[in-house]
């Protein structure tokens, strides 16, 4: 069923479209692109979704490799929430799509897990300095929790927290503790709980939990006690009690605050705390737990750290001395000097030391893993794992990944932090070639243009020369104050989001073959460049579900012709109708002959559905049982494996679209590709 924008929509497009070099465009973009932080028909056989034969092709010269290459001109992207959408089925799905854009987005699972871990849920003092406080009475206080006053960033730009601070900012709203707690949320209920091996939830921590517990009230005032669970580190012999604690705050602000409890009314649920001082409730200095996996110490495939290295490979006996300088054994990873490195890579790799007491880490309790000669990790993170990005990235078929063009852009002050992650899959595809310039790193827009340039214009950038793949890296580092204020390198980049948008639809543009370039009247009586919303019975999620459509200029003139398509994510807190709005935004390009023209097709993703009413300009909204902005478009793990189907949705759409808009699409091809390096 197909529902047509109300007249009013129409006409705000047609004065958008004349205005689409000025300030109303920005602030639309602004608000409606990038509100929040942004699986398989996988045809791979590991569970990483790649292959173990990484098979390699030579180069054969400096500046180009022409190969035969299947098209099946369909563009999967996204911004934020959305972005990840792209990169998940993009790269668990290669042969289905020619190009993927991931646009300051949750492209790199390994990175963002190892932040929230390392991070996030840092800053607690060691357990003899606990049990002192609880025993003087200051577990309350600031001085019974040790997070450094000089935590810095491990990776370039990277914002740094601890928990009773997480790293604020308002680009796209209120990004509190509160807000970032339902983020967390959200993205468990998609992809599982990775801090927990629970064989009965994929979402609680532990089997003891009620499955309705977030059905419960009162759970802030009456927290559930958990005894003799044992942890590593904060309750290695099981004596004090894991509890529920709630959290929040009602300021603009990441920080815990001790002495304002009424903004403590968010239930955490997820991680557990230990309650050294037996109060019932988690004080300012109790630590949080997650048990993702077995300890292990990330010392690379030497087996030993920086002060034991040999120089040749090797590591000395303990108690003596190494090689000396920094890095004997050139291992440490760095994403840019060196990206196969695997000292601190955050990943474990084979023959670095680990803890084989079992996820718990406690010898005795009989865990998963404990005694088995390997290193263990939970079922929540073996399946994170497999839907990663990073991780696809390491192990797909080279012919897979040969056939597909990555666009992805990060802003160097992402409040997520996705940049940093972006820098990091950037790394992973740099390793899968001979020839590095295959995949290039652009700092700042400016550098996508020919030199002397001064002002940026996507139209002049020669994509012949950026290589395959290609990172953008937003933001400019020696920023005023005043410009940091108005969005630079933030999560959306302020006003110079048009920028984001140009470059990646002009980077599509140069690289598909035969892009239509024919200045065509746009017809917005007849459609064109208006949404247009349909529904449809979802066999994934058992109820209807929807996708909205714009058509490019000409489409109705030229009924002969046929179009690529792109199936586009929105950001968490969007909907689908949003990205309609954006989407008419491209179309002054299009008509004249600046971009290619394009089936537009904006994915919903939100877990609140929205139902076009028949006859009406409004929507009919309804919940996922238990989902609060985002569903992260993955077959979402919910509460117990009962969370929405999103990735076979999207599928599901993808058959929609190609069948109502049957001989209007451009077909699969093969042809001879020349692919770009950089020069």
């Amino acid at each position: 069923m197909e529902y047509r924008s109300t007249s009013e929509t129409a006409r705000s497009a047609r004065n958008l479209w004349s205005v689409v070099s000025g300030m109303g465009l920005l602030t639309i973009l602004f608000v409606f692109a990038f509100t929040g932080p942004g699986c398989s028909n996988g045809n791979n056989n590991n569970p990483d979704g790649g292959t173990k034969d990484g098979g390699t092709i030579k180069e054969t010269e400096s500046n180009k490799l022409t190969i035969k290459r299947k098209w099946t001109h369909r563009v999967i992207a996204g911004v934020s929430m959305g972005g990840g959408m792209a990169s998940y089925i993009g790269m668990n799905n290669p042969d289905k799509f020619d190009f993927i854009g991931s646009l300051g987005a949750p492209n790199n699972l390994t990175y963002l897990l190892d932040y929230i871990y390392r991070s996030m849920l840092s800053g607690f003092c060691d357990i003899e300095k606990l049990e002192a406080a609880a025993k003087a009475g200051d577990l309350n206080k600031a001085s019974s929790y040790c997070v450094s006053s000089d935590l810095k960033g491990r990776w370039p730009f990277e914002f740094t927290s601890h928990f009773n601070e997480w790293h604020y900012d308002d680009a796209g709203g209120n990004w509190n503790r509160t807000a970032i707690l339902r983020v967390l949320q959200d993205l468990i209920l998609a992809f599982g709980n990775p801090g927990f091996e629970n064989p009965k939830s994929t979402y609680w921590p532990l089997p003891d939990f009620p499955m309705d517990y977030h059905k419960q009230s009162n759970v802030c005032k009456t927290p559930l006690r958990f005894k003799g669970i044992k942890h590593w580190k904060y309750n290695p012999e099981g004596k004090y009690d894991l509890i529920t604690f709630c959290d929040g705050n009602t300021e603009r602000s990441g920080k815990y605050y001790p002495d304002k409890p009424a903004g403590h009314t968010w239930p955490a649920q997820i991680i557990l705390a230990v309650d050294i001082n037996g109060n019932g409730k988690r004080d300012y200095g109790e630590p949080v737990i997650a048990t993702p996996h077995e300890p292990f110490e990330d010392v690379g495939i030497d087996g030993c750290k920086d002060d034991r290295e040999d120089g040749k490979g090797g590591c000395v006996a303990e108690g003596q001395t190494g090689a000396g300088g920094e890095d004997p054994n050139g291992d440490n990873y760095d994403p840019i000097k060196n990206p196969k490195g695997t000292e601190g890579n955050m990943e474990y790799d084979d023959k670095e030391p680990f803890n084989d007491n079992g996820i718990d880490g406690v010898a005795g309790t009989k865990d998963k893993g404990e005694g088995d000669g390997k290193w263990t990790m939970t079922s929540g993170l073996e399946y994170i794992y497999s839907r990663d990005p990073f991780k696809i990235t390491k192990t797909i078929k080279r012919e897979q990944l040969d056939r597909v063009n990555i666009y992805i852009d990060g802003g160097i002050r992402d409040l997520f932090n996705f940049h940093v992650g972006a820098l990091h899959w950037y790394a992973a595809l740099k390793n899968r070639y001979d020839n590095p310039n295959r995949v290039q790193m652009f700092e700042k827009f400016i550098s996508l243009m020919p030199k002397g340039s001064e002002n940026f214009n996507y139209q002049d950038i020669d994509w012949s020369t950026k290589g395959q793949h290609v990172y953008v890296q937003y933001g400019d580092p020696k920023a005023t104050p005043k410009q940091i204020a108005d969005g630079d390198g933030d999560h959306v980049h302020g006003a110079k989001i048009i920028w984001r948008v140009q470059a990646f639809f002009g980077f599509v543009t140069h690289h598909m073959p035969n892009p239509d370039l024919e200045e065509e009247e746009l017809d917005t009586s007849a459609g064109e460049g208006v949404a247009k919303h349909y529904t449809y019975d979802s066999k994934a999620l058992g109820r209807k579900h929807m996708y909205t459509v714009v058509v490019p200029p000409g489409f109705h003139q030229y009924p002969d012709k046929r179009y690529p398509v792109v199936y586009f994510g929105h950001g968490y807190g969007m909907s689908g109708p949003d990205m309609g709005q954006i989407f008419s935004l491209l179309m002054p390009d299009m008509k004249n002959g600046k971009a290619a023209k394009f089936i537009l097709v904006a994915v919903h993703g939100a877990c609140e559905q929205w139902l076009p009413v028949e006859g009406k300009s409004s929507f009919k909204r309804t919940k996922f049982e238990y989902c609060h902005k985002g569903t992260f478009y993955v077959d979402g793990k919910g509460i117990n494996n009962n969370g929405p189907a999103m990735e076979k949705a999207f599928f599901e759409v993808v058959d929609e679209v190609e069948k109502k808009f049957k001989g209007r699409i451009r077909q699969p091809e093969e042809t001879q590709y020349t692919i770009p390096v950089a020069q």
